[in-house]
């Protein structure tokens, strides 16, 4: 009775502690991220060209990418090195390193580099490839994919829970699989082959694959709208989980060398991580059998054949598991619409609809390829502001936009057209709408200031530098940042003379953005200010000067 009092308290004890550790999997995370929000830039680190420049800026001032590069390597190295050793620690931390990156996923924040996010560095001689790279392990969510579409059948959201109870499982099967084998160890018995070890010969491994599954999936920080652009974790398990089994076979060739007989006996009434019907299991080792003859390889070599071949199917299937995403409901229905209706329906109920559901016309519209440009364009005189707007957003999106019709749309009676014909023109560089945007900063509608310096810098006629430099004084600090910005379009003396004013700005953005357009300059006038720069008290400000002096020194 004792005994059985005893187990049931340790069986109690190990619930308890595997639900405390799945809250700390889920809380953690958030915490430490928070905890750690070093400075980095204040930029959605892939929206556009200046603030992909402001990002690699940041990595090289910090040399995240030597220090990536040497961290993978290190990780590589370990992996390697427990192979050759026989050493499955090595190995085993390997994997746990491979995995840390999917922990970014926590960070709050649109820099894919703060918080948790910089456990992302190991993984830069992969995104310096392409962000697309880290998506090779895609067949590992066909799972979660059939999983939601059930949820949509039903209308309940399964992946919540599912990935929850994956951690709590994986942690108590973890838990007891590590006080089995300390039960083995103290009774002095070679092969443990009781409790969990009667359905798995690795339950410790098996629990820490599905902890790590469930912390792959969890969308605990979805609803929040910074979250960061985070790193697809699919390749970091895939290649995680295929070192862990391969550690696993490793410790099968070590266990049947010291206990022969009696662990081929165990192996063979015992499945390797969980039960699997006995087609499926003959099916998944038929390349070992093709290959050594056996269903498990028997040296080390044969292991990592083994790991590499099965590692690059998988990678291999990713591709059409790609093909298998689930596309955004807006799309699906966008589809839809562009099928059932024409265009001239399509624009009346993109009219009458609520404005967060209108966009989903303007993208059925787009998918009638032949008609789109004329309709758009016909869009751009509706009576109705929001498909005016929507008219020049969608035509710059196709070749040729009509400029005239934009500058015909900077007297319209709505701000909202106007910001986005201002916009358009801007990126255009339309030197023929400066007086239409000059007239309108005249006006002196706030809303339309800063568009509207921004767009006059992409301009490059004299009456748009001499307006823009009127506005180095302007009460707004944002109109300042953008006036900074737009000035290191025109390189002369006065307008840099502008810049260097704005440097001595009170407001930290202002300072960054006329830091970075001194740098871009690349005046050796400026040398004297930018060395002042270095003493800033905002860090980004002296990154961009210390920078800049360095090209300048080259």
């Amino acid at each position: 009775m004792p005994g059985r009092v005893r187990a049931a308290g340790l069986l109690i004890l190990a619930i308890i502690f595997s639900l405390g550790l799945t809250f700390a999997s889920i809380e953690l995370p958030r915490l430490v991220d928070k905890k750690i929000q070093l400075p980095h830039p204040a930029v959605d680190s892939h929206a556009g060209v200046d603030q992909r420049f402001r990002t690699e800026l940041f990595i090289k001032h910090y040399h995240l990418r030597t220090i990536g590069y040497a961290c993978f390597g290190a990780i590589l190295l370990t992996i390697i090195a427990g192979f050759a050793s026989r050493k499955r620690g090595l190995a085993s931390l390997g994997a746990v390193a491979i995995f840390l990156p999917v922990f970014g996923q926590f960070a709050l924040t649109m820099f894919y580099l703060a918080g948790l996010g910089l456990l992302n560095v190991g993984w830069l001689p992969f995104l310096d490839v392409s962000l697309d790279t880290m998506t090779l392990g895609e067949v590992i969510h066909l799972p979660l994919r059939l999983l939601n579409r059930l949820g949509s059948m039903i209308g309940v959201n399964l992946q919540t829970p599912f990935s929850v109870l994956l951690i709590a499982v994986g942690l108590l099967l973890f838990i007891l699989g590590v006080y089995a084998w300390l039960t083995a160890r103290y009774r002095k018995q070679g092969v443990a082959d009781f409790w969990l070890y009667r359905f798995s010969r690795h339950p410790q491994y098996l629990g820490w694959i599905l902890w790590s599954y469930g912390m792959l999936i969890c969308p605990i920080n979805l609803p929040n709208m910074k979250r960061s652009w985070g790193i697809e974790g699919s390749l970091a398990w895939l290649l995680s989980t295929m070192i862990i089994i391969g550690v696993c076979l490793l410790e099968e060739i070590q266990m049947k060398r010291d206990y022969g007989e009696t662990y081929q006996a165990f192996r063979e009434r015992t499945p390797f991580l969980f039960p699997l019907p006995k087609w499926i299991g003959r099916s998944l080792s038929w390349p070992g059998r093709a290959l050594f003859g056996e269903d498990f390889p028997k040296r080390r070599r044969e292991v990592a054949l083994i790991i590499v071949l099965y590692t690059a199917v998988l990678i291999g299937l990713s591709y059409p598991a790609k093909t298998l995403r689930p596309r955004f409901t807006r799309d699906i229905v966008s589809d839809q619409l562009a099928e059932k209706y024409t265009d001239a329906e399509l624009v009346q109920q993109a009219a009458e609809s609520h404005p967060r559901y209108r966009d989903r016309y303007f993208q059925a519209i787009s998918r009638h390829e032949e008609t789109a440009r004329e309709t758009f364009t016909g869009m751009l005189r509706h009576p109705h502001g929001a498909l005016r707007e929507g008219g020049i957003h969608y035509l710059m999106r196709m070749t040729d936009p009509p400029e005239a019709e934009f500058i015909r749309l900077l007297d319209d009676p709505e701000s909202g057209v106007q910001w986005a014909a201002i916009a358009a023109l801007g990126e255009m560089g339309s030197v023929q709408a400066a007086d239409g945007i000059i007239r309108i900063l005249e006006q002196g509608d706030h809303r339309l200031t800063a568009p509207c310096v921004g767009a006059l810098g992409n301009m490059k006629t004299p009456k748009a530098r001499d307006t823009l430099l009127k506005l180095r004084d302007h009460e707004n600090y944002w109109v300042r940042t953008v006036l900074a910005g737009a000035l290191a379009n025109y390189p002369d003396p006065e307008c840099r003379e502008a810049i260097v004013s704005l440097l001595g700005d009170e407001h930290d953005w202002v300072r960054r953005s006329a830091a970075l357009a001194l740098l871009k300059l690349e005046d050796p006038s400026t040398r004297s200010v930018l060395k002042k720069a270095l003493d800033d008290p905002d860090w980004e400000v002296r990154l961009y000067a210390k920078e800049a002096l360095a090209r300048l020194n080259q």
